[in-house]
């Protein structure tokens, strides 16, 4: 299982905030990174780069329910986005609906055709579907 989180939009830049809410959580201080991502939806509680790295927190620390909630959330507001499909497949992959993953991968992929983490997690869905052919394809 693998993320793609490359914090969304690049253009405008992220704010500080959000950049070391990001900072921390690779530095595996998940507790702080979510501090500052929670404070920043409190100003800005539809900002999809603050809601992914929070979904990527609960993903980090196994909390797949509560990543699902937040990346539902973030393909409401921002359905164009393949990192938003591909870590909401992640979500449902990691607690076995794997219906839900293979939908979810294939939006990414949609979306962008060479999002290459999306297709290792497709396949991967595949084998555990026991499909391995379509794995191949």
């Amino acid at each position: 299982m693998k993320s793609n989180l490359q914090v969304v939009d690049k253009k405008p830049p992220l704010p500080q905030q959000l950049v070391d809410a990001e900072r921390c959580r690779l530095n595996g201080d998940f507790e702080m990174a979510l501090k500052f991502a929670v404070d920043y939806l409190g100003d800005d509680f539809d900002s999809v780069p603050a809601i992914i790295i929070c979904a990527q927190i609960f993903i980090d620390t196994k909390r797949f329910g509560l990543g699902a909630v937040m990346m539902r959330r973030a393909a409401q507001l921002r359905p164009d986005l393949h990192i938003v499909w591909s870590t909401l497949g992640l979500c449902y992959e990691e607690t076995q609906d794997l219906d839900e993953a293979e939908k979810c991968f294939i939006k990414a992929l949609n979306i962008d055709p060479n999002d290459y983490i999306s297709l290792n997690n497709i396949a991967s869905v595949y084998i555990k579907k026991n499909q391995p052919q379509k794995a191949l394809n």
